[in-house]
C-alpha cells in the first residue's frame, strides 16, 4: 500500500498514512511483522541500537528504579496494616472504640482509597511521578506519623479517611510510573516485584510493631505504647519521601543517571512500542469511558476484588486472631 502511494503522488508517505497501514495491518495479522512494521514506521531513522544496550539500559533502569519503587510501596502497605498491630497492642481500649467501630474505621479507609486512584493517576501525568509520587509517600507517612496523637473514634475516621486518600494513589501510580520505562513484554515483572511488598510487609510489620512495642512509651505522646508504632513508622517513611524527591527519575528525557544515548534509546523504545504515542498524550474524555465500559477492564477489577478480601482481611485482622488463640 506505502508503494502504491509512493507511485501514484510521487512522494513518500506521511506519518498518518504509516499510522493507518499499521493500523489496518494489526486487523489482520498479529505475528512478529506486525512489531517490525511498527518499528520501521516510528522509530527514527537517526537511532539504532543493539540488543546487547538494550538489555544493560534496562539492567541499569531496573537497579535505579524497581528497588526505589519497591521501598515506597513497602512503606505504604506497613502504614496502611500497622493499625492491625496496634488493635492488639490496645488501641481499642484507649480510644474507647466499641462495637463496629474499629471495623467501620477501617471501611472507610477504602472507600476513600477507591475514589482517588484514578484522579491521582491523572494528577502524576501531569506533575510527574518525581512530584507526585514522593509527595503522597510525605502525606501517608505525615499522617501515620499523627496517629500517634488521637485520642478518639472522631479523631480515628479522620486520620483514616486522610490515609486512604493519600495511598490510594500509589499502587496505580507505581504501574503506570512503570510503562513509561518499560515495554509491555517487560512490565509483568517489574510489576510482580513492586506488588510483592505487600507480602513483604506481612513479614516486617509484625516485627517492627514488637520492635517498637519493647521501646519505652515516648514521652511526648499521650497514654498507650502502640502509639510508638505510628510515631516511628510515620518519620521513617517521611525520610523515605525525601529518597523519592531526590532519586526517582521523572520519566526516560529528564532523568540525570542515564547518559544522552541511553535517554534518546530509552524514549524511542517505549515510543515505538506504543505506536508513536508520548508519553505528554492528552487524557480525553472518550477514553476514560472506553476505560470504564471494557469487560476486560471489569474482569480484571473482580479478580483484584477476590484477591484482595483475603490479603486485606488478613493484613488487618490476623494479629486479632493470633491474640484471641491465646498467642
Amino acid at each position: 500500500a506505502l508503494e502504491e502511494q509512493e507511485k501514484t503522488n510521487g512522494s513518500q508517505p506521511d506519518e498518518a498514512s504509516l499510522t493507518k497501514v499499521i493500523l489496518d495491518y494489526k486487523k489482520t495479522d498479529s505475528t512478529t511483522e506486525d512489531d517490525v512494521l511498527e518499528r520501521n514506521a516510528f522509530a527514527r531513522q537517526d537511532v539504532h541500537w543493539t540488543p546487547e544496550e538494550e538489555r544493560a539500559l534496562v539492567r541499569r533502569i531496573d537497579f535505579r528504579i524497581i528497588p526505589l519503587v519497591t521501598l515506597l510501596y513497602l512503606s505504604n502497605f506497613i502504614d496502611r496494616a500497622n493499625v492491625g498491630n496496634a488493635k492488639v497492642a490496645g488501641l481499642a481500649t484507649d480510644l474507647h472504640l466499641v462495637g463496629f467501630q474499629y471495623n467501620i474505621g477501617l471501611s472507610v479507609f477504602y472507600i476513600a482509597y477507591i475514589l482517588v486512584e484514578v484522579p491521582s493517576n491523572l494528577l502524576l501525568k501531569r506533575f510527574g511521578a518525581t512530584l507526585w509520587l514522593s509527595t503522597l509517600v510525605l502525606c501517608f507517612g505525615a499522617i501515620c506519623f499523627s496517629t500517634a496523637f488521637i485520642r478518639n473514634f472522631g479523631h480515628f475516621m479522620v486520620v483514616r479517611v486522610l490515609l486512604g486518600i493519600a495511598e490510594g494513589g500509589m499502587m496505580p501510580g507505581i504501574a503506570y510510573y512503570l510503562s513509561t520505562w518499560y515495554k509491555r513484554d517487560e512490565l509483568a515483572l517489574r510489576i510482580g516485584i513492586f506488588v510483592s511488598a505487600a507480602s513483604m510487609s506481612g513479614a516486617f510489620g509484625g516485627l517492627l510493631a514488637t520492635a517498637f512495642l519493647s521501646i519505652k512509651q515516648i514521652s511526648i505522646l499521650p497514654y498507650g505504647r502502640w502509639r510508638n508504632i505510628f510515631l516511628i513508622e510515620g518519620a521513617i517513611t517521611i525520610a523515605l519521601a525525601g529518597l523519592g524527591y531526590l532519586f526517582l527519575p521523572r520519566s526516560p528525557d529528564k532523568s540525570g543517571f542515564l547518559q544522552e544515548r541511553e535517554r534518546v534509546i530509552a524514549m524511542e523504545r517505549i515510543r515505538v512500542e506504543n505506536a508513536g504515542l508520548v508519553e505528554e498524550e492528552k487524557t480525553e474524555s472518550d477514553l476514560v469511558f472506553r476505560a470504564f465500559f471494557s469487560m476486560t477492564n471489569w474482569i480484571c477489577a473482580l479478580c483484584f476484588l477476590l484477591t484482595n478480601i483475603s490479603i486485606q482481611g488478613m493484613v488487618l485482622f490476623m494479629p486479632s486472631l493470633i491474640a484471641g488463640m491465646g498467642y
